[in-house]
């Protein structure tokens, strides 16, 4: 049984040699950058709101103790004349 060799000239097509020249002229295509812009903007506000997150949770005992402190106060300055 002699196995079956297959043309591969007539199933696939040759690739022509390219003989156009490029012209030194050629229009070149300026890409849109708005995706970088959008990119590069989205991380600043990420950065901004990790700071914000950071300041905040530094304060947040800061903060704590004050309004604590105005709750008392404000309990004492009520119950003064009883």
């Amino acid at each position: 049984m002699k196995p079956k060799l297959v043309d591969y000239d007539k199933i696939f097509k040759k690739k022509g040699v390219l003989t156009e020249k490029i012209s030194v002229g050629t229009n070149i295509q300026q890409i849109s950058n708005t995706n970088f812009f959008f990119n590069f903007f989205a991380i600043i506000l990420i950065i901004v709101g990790i700071v914000l997150l950071c300041y905040r949770k530094k304060r947040k005992l800061k903060n704590q103790r004050l309004q604590t402190q105005k709750i008392i106060q404000f309990y004492h300055d009520t119950n003064k004349f009883d």
